[in-house]
């Protein structure tokens, strides 16, 4: 191929201090870009980046979910309940199961992009 038909790359060289490139790749850990040097180019030349971000309190939400789940299941496997009660926990963890994982799959397919 002829130097005519090659793209013409220049490299530029930014130096940073330590807490502000890890500033820098906890922001492209955010985005849709899947190498600094994509997220570089976007952001010098003032294309939008996608973002995606985490609603707190879903997280906080499903931690305490999955927290009661394996409480429930610790109180299955211990001998102190009769049969009729292990039954019937373990038929409230699996609904509870269930809902964690509905909830999941619903605000996972509602993602929200928000780009700047």
């Amino acid at each position: 191929m002829s130097k005519a038909g090659k793209k013409s790359l220049l490299v530029i060289y930014v130096y940073l201090p330590r807490e502000e490139h890890e500033q820098v790749l906890s922001d492209l850990g955010k985005t849709t870009c899947r190498s600094l040097s994509e997220y570089a180019r976007k952001r010098i030349t003032g294309k939008p980046i996608t973002v995606y971000y985490r609603d707190q309190s879903y997280d906080e939400f499903i931690e305490l979910g999955i927290q009661l789940k394996k409480r429930l299941d610790g109180l299955l496997s211990e001998n102190v309940l009769t049969d009729t009660d292990r039954e019937e926990l373990a038929r409230e963890v699996t609904v509870i199961k269930e809902l964690l994982i509905k909830i999941y799959d619903h605000v996972r397919g509602n993602k929200i992009h928000k780009k700047y």
